[in-house]
């Protein structure tokens, strides 16, 4: 399995705002049941709740991509998701 980043940037616009914090529970339901399944690792947000960033394992950049579209926000078009592979060094 690999490692993948996902970036997630949160729509400002007004409008938005609304169906953010209606779909929030959903978001964090979908964060959950990737978390049993065993394909997410660690997931927060930005301090200036502009968005957040979690940390998929998949075995290869589509499933990652497949994983992160399936998020409340994503398909209800409230964000925008950046997806890289990483490559975690200490």
């Amino acid at each position: 399995m690999h490692k993948y980043v996902v970036i997630v940037e949160k729509s400002t616009l007004p409008e938005d705002i609304k169906s953010l914090k209606k779909c929030s529970d959903d978001h964090l339901d979908y964060l959950r049941n990737l978390q049993k399944s065993g394909n997410l690792e660690i997931a927060g947000k930005f301090i200036d709740e502009t968005g957040g960033m979690y940390i998929l394992l998949a075995n290869s950049d589509e499933e990652a991509y497949e994983f992160a579209k399936n998020d409340p926000y994503y398909i209800n078009n409230l964000i925008k998701i950046e997806i890289k592979q990483w490559d975690q060094k200490i």
